[in-house]
């Protein structure tokens, strides 16, 4: 092609032997088109040589832009290439990202161009965090953490729902912007932790913003006794907030140690606790090669 804005993919029989070569995409082509990008995963990801991946810069500054312009941001479609592109049903969760140590605003670009080049498969998990040596490295104040992130909770669903948004708090003042792609999901579903390691029962202030701001709630510990005191607290908080308590959606987690009678029996104390969502992980497991983590998800997929 002539235009230096459109895709340029050369074909297998193009690429020479022992070339680095270089895969450009055209950011608005990429977020306009991202099926385009899928079409060629095979090219990308079956090639012997050491390829880069870059993207063309064509971005307009804001008194340049019109209302029909997209501005790509790099990260995530970086991540899409390299993720999201290659899938078709696989959720995409953070888990998970502490909201008060970033830029409000560059999180909800992230997370919408995640969620559209996915097509609406993102969930963004979220905490407040646990660790003040992070805040300090990052410039940010451990102290305020918890009011922070209910401030950026709501500027969050502000910019993946309307465009341009106004808004003045604490932190955040926006006139007259938004960002552009909306995503598709509007908003993008924000779920909550509370808790740090070895701590799985967060205080009642951290469970109580759960329960009145989260779209769903991942509780820290395996399924049983603590698990259901923590899932009827954060429901209670909910219903307290004025929110329907099924609303609040629940994931538990089951690590594939012990045998598979042990998962499965997990899965189902799972289930009886409401819960809508389960994941597993193999980090914890006495697992020594990929193939042992990979016959493991197996295994689990067919006791389901």
């Amino acid at each position: 092609t002539n235009n230096p804005k459109e895709q340029k993919i050369k074909t297998d029989h193009e690429l020479e032997e022992n070339k680095e070569e270089t895969q450009s995409f055209s950011k608005n082509e990429t977020i306009k088109n991202p099926a385009a990008i899928k079409a060629n995963k095979c090219h990308l990801s079956d090639t012997k040589l050491t390829n880069k991946i870059s993207l063309d810069k064509h971005m307009k500054t804001n008194h340049e832009t019109e209302d029909t312009d997209i501005i790509a941001e790099d990260t995530s479609t970086k991540s899409h290439l390299c993720n999201a592109g290659f899938t078709n049903k696989i959720e995409l969760v953070t888990g998970i990202i502490i909201l008060p140590q970033r830029q409000t605003v560059l999180v909800a670009k992230q997370a919408a161009e995640v969620d559209v080049l996915s097509g609406g498969r993102l969930r963004l998990g979220s905490g407040v965090g646990w660790n003040p040596v992070e805040f300090t490295a990052l410039g940010e104040d451990f102290g305020k953490r918890g009011r922070r992130i209910e401030e950026q909770v709501e500027v969050l669903r502000l910019l993946w729902t309307e465009n341009p948004i106004e808004f003045h708090g604490k932190w955040h003042h926006i006139e007259s912007a938004g960002i552009n792609p909306l995503p598709i999901q509007r908003p993008i579903p924000i779920w909550m932790g509370a808790g740090a390691p070895g701590m799985p029962v967060g205080p009642n202030r951290v469970l109580q913003r759960v329960g009145r701001l989260a779209d769903g709630y991942f509780p820290l510990c395996e399924a049983g006794d603590t698990a259901r005191k923590l899932i009827e607290t954060v429901k209670k908080y909910a219903e307290e907030a004025g929110r329907a308590p099924d609303d609040l959606k629940i994931e538990g987690r089951i690590e594939l140690t012990g045998t598979p009678e042990d998962w499965k029996t997990a899965l189902t104390t799972w289930q009886d606790l409401g819960a809508d969502l389960v994941s597993i992980g193999t980090a914890r497991a006495p697992f020594t090669t990929p193939d042992e983590h990979i016959q493991a998800i197996k295994t689990f997929k067919e006791i389901m």
